[in-house]
C-alpha cells in the first residue's frame, strides 16, 4: 500500500478539519452506529493523494492502562473497498501498538468477513455475546 496515511492524535483544527466529514457522514453512520472519539484514541487517516484532499480509510486505536492495544472504528469508504485497505488498517495499528508496548490487541466485532480476516491474522475468539465476538491477538 503506497498511500501517505497519517497518525492523529492532536485534537485540534486540523484534526477536526480532516475528520469532521467523516464523523458526520451518514454513509459512515449506517455503518459504525457506536461510532464516537474518545481523548485517548489515535486515528489513522489514509489518503488517496499526497495533498490528503480525499480520505480513503480510517480507523482508530487506543492503549489501555494494561497494555491492550483495542482496536475501534475501522471504515473503508465503498469507492476504495477490495484494495486491501482493510488489512492496512489492520496491520498499521497491530505495528503501532506493539510500538507503544502493548502486550496484546482486542477487538470486538460481528461482522463475518472482520472475523475472517481477523483469524487469517492470528486473531482468537475469546468472547461470544449476541451477534458480537469479542477477538485477541497475542504480541
Amino acid at each position: 500500500m503506497n498511500n501517505p496515511f497519517e497518525i492523529m492524535e492532536t485534537r485540534d483544527m486540523n484534526f477536526y478539519c480532516t475528520l469532521g466529514e467523516f464523523f458526520s457522514s451518514p454513509e459512515v453512520r449506517k455503518e459504525l452506529p457506536y461510532l464516537k472519539d474518545e481523548y485517548n484514541r489515535k486515528w489513522l487517516v489514509v489518503f488517496e493523494t499526497a495533498k490528503k484532499d480525499k480520505i480513503m480509510a480510517v480507523a482508530s486505536y487506543s492503549i489501555t492502562k494494561k497494555k491492550v492495544l483495542r482496536l475501534q472504528s475501522a471504515y473503508v469508504f465503498p469507492k476504495f473497498r477490495n484494495k486491501g485497505l482493510y488489512e492496512f488498517l489492520i496491520d498499521t495499528r497491530l505495528k503501532m501498538g506493539k510500538k507503544d508496548g502493548a502486550r496484546k490487541a482486542r477487538t470486538i466485532t460481528k461482522s463475518p468477513i472482520v472475523i475472517s480476516l481477523m483469524k487469517k491474522k492470528g486473531f482468537k475468539i475469546t468472547n461470544s455475546k449476541i451477534n458480537y465476538k469479542t477477538m485477541e491477538y497475542q504480541f
